[in-house]
């Protein structure tokens, strides 16, 4: 009788272990990936532009206990604390505490960069898990191993920028909402609003989010229902926020500093990046235009400078922000690169060496990567218009359509959000990989109605687990 229990068993086991083998395979290759491109890129200057900002935000809250972007070295030289200041959100500052006293040096700036591997790794996993919630593992394991291979992500590992720590919190913060609502308790919900809060501690892009939902719960009757656990959510939200908020309005003035809104909507205001079309100006315009230090000054100086934009070229204007800002968003190449004389490509910062130029298998992985970059940004539009349109159609129903939804709303919010300001494709490094499950979905959907009609589509086994 034991044996035969065993001898049962071990299939069960068995099985269920060969199914996660492409799981396991892909999460060694993209733990290959992150921690060779780490260990073999060489950035010029790792500390650079905004980077540099980060650093000194960290640095002076260690050295002097004072959050401020004010540059203090050499620290001989500047024995009082500097101003505070509130130009930078404060998570990845704070992140890059965790790793010791910071330092501009590259042991310091080499764990921060292992430990971004190792999230960018910990990303693929938990891109698959989402994945999983509204497709068939199988096609999960794709979506998983486009994440893996994605160049960007690669290198956003080796830059002190928050593209790493702030991918990682996005899919926390969606795998925390889909796994709240699959259990009868409250708290997972709280836990859940507190990650959205440090994702938008450490980029402010989708603090608007929980907003929104608060929002919707309570001005649209069918949302009723999700009105307990959306105030939850933004509990936790609010309790990860309000020490920030607070500090600020107990700081200073703060007129006389530059907002990132009012300059995200500003630099977002010239078409294709260029002023007065000038290719010269490309990719800076702003720095072009004299009338930019006003423009700047104040919120209501930018709307004023965007309206009067669409009433001197309503067409061309209106192209800009309908077309060309998601085309920017969702593009291959980013603006950074070409500004640096660096032929484009993924890199942020111009590097001495990287395996992406000196490695044949890295040069074919980005090579695929490319091939595949723009088919899969249109194929996961058409993806994340399912969940919406006839979600039966494509085995889309309960939680699994949650799930679709919640992905689909995430990256249009990004691309959304971005119309209105700036679309630098950098900034869309951490969203885009939202769309390889939605491409995956739609690809499968239309390859599988090129084989059956449309009443038979219906009567097929759904794209999801069972």
């Amino acid at each position: 009788m034991i044996e035969q229990v065993a001898s049962g068993a071990s299939p069960s086991r068995s099985h269920r272990f060969i199914s996660k083998i492409p799981l396991l395979l892909i999460l060694l290759l993209s733990a290959w990936i992150q921690f060779t491109v780490v260990a073999r890129t060489e950035t010029w200057n790792p500390l650079a532009a905004d980077a540099s900002t980060y650093f000194l935000s960290a640095y002076n809250l260690d050295h002097y206990g004072v959050y401020s972007r004010t540059v203090t070295f050499p620290p001989e030289q500047h024995p009082q604390a500097p101003p505070p200041d509130a130009y930078r959100s404060p998570g990845y500052p704070l992140f890059l505490r965790l790793h010791g006293h910071p330092e501009p040096s590259m042991d310091f700036l080499g764990r921060v960069m292992l430990v971004q591997a190792g999230l960018g790794v910990a990303s693929v996993w938990m891109m698959y898990l989402i994945a999983t919630r509204f497709m068939r593992r199988r096609w999960a394991c794709v979506a998983a191993l486009l994440t893996a291979i994605s160049p960007h992500l690669a290198v956003a590992s080796t830059y002190i920028l928050t593209e790493s720590l702030f991918f990682f919190l996005l899919l926390a913060s969606m795998l925390g909402l889909l796994w709240s609502m699959e259990s009868a308790r409250r708290w997972p919900f709280v836990v859940t609003g507190l990650l959205c809060g440090l994702c938008s501690l450490v980029r402010p892009t989708v603090e608007f989010l929980p907003v929104l939902a608060v929002f919707a719960v309570l001005v649209i009757p069918r949302l009723n229902a999700w009105r307990t656990r959306v105030l939850l959510v933004f509990l936790g939200f609010a309790i990860a926020m309000s020490p920030w908020l607070v500090r600020n309005a107990t700081l200073p003035d703060q007129s006389g500093q530059p907002s990132l809104m009012v300059q995200f909507l500003m630099q977002g205001s010239y078409p294709n990046f260029m002023y007065q079309n000038n290719p010269l100006t490309y990719p800076n315009p702003y720095a072009y235009d004299p009338d930019a230090g006003r423009i700047s000054g104040s919120l209501s100086n930018a709307l004023a400078h965007i309206a009067q934009n669409f009433r001197n070229e309503p067409i061309t204007t209106a192209r800009w922000y309908l077309i060309g800002k998601p085309g920017f968003f969702l593009s291959w190449t980013s603006l950074e690169s070409n500004k640096a004389h660096d032929g484009g490509d993924v890199f942020v910062y111009p590097v001495k060496r990287t395996p992406y130029r000196d490695d044949p298998r890295f040069v074919l992985l980005r090579n695929v990567a490319y091939v595949l970059h723009w088919p899969l940004m249109l194929l996961g539009l058409i993806g994340a218009c399912m969940p919406w349109w006839r979600p039966r159609r494509w085995g889309l129903s309960g939680e699994l359509l949650i799930a679709g939804r919640l992905v689909s709303l995430v990256i249009l919010y990004a691309i959304g959000f971005h119309m209105i300001g700036a679309p630098f494709p950098r900034y869309g490094v951490p969203f885009r990989p939202l769309l390889y499950p939605l491409a995956v979905l739609a690809g499968v959907a239309l390859w599988r109605s090129r084989r059956v009609g449309n009443d038979a589509m219906e009567q097929e086994m759904p794209l999801h687990a069972p």
